[in-house]
């Protein structure tokens, strides 16, 4: 991934439906170009109210958002 302009790559995410083990998900990021794919688990996952701390910056994507999904932004 070009992880100087993250905005600018193109990908696709491949995950299970929505289901309701919480403590479960698997997935993966396919990049447009067909070149890599990269594994998604529970490792690489925060639930909703999770809260991270000392850390600059983070990038993440919105997965199961809902038809009450609210956008924040800083």
């Amino acid at each position: 991934m070009n992880s100087t302009k993250p905005e600018e790559t193109s990908f696709e995410l491949q995950c299970d439906p929505p289901n309701d083990d919480i403590y479960h998900f698997r997935g993966r990021i396919l990049l447009s170009t067909g070149t890599n794919a990269y594994p998604c688990d529970n490792n690489n996952f925060l639930l909703r109210g999770c809260v991270l701390r000392i850390t600059d910056y983070v990038d993440g994507l919105i997965v199961y958002a809902g038809k009450f999904f609210t956008h924040y932004s800083q």
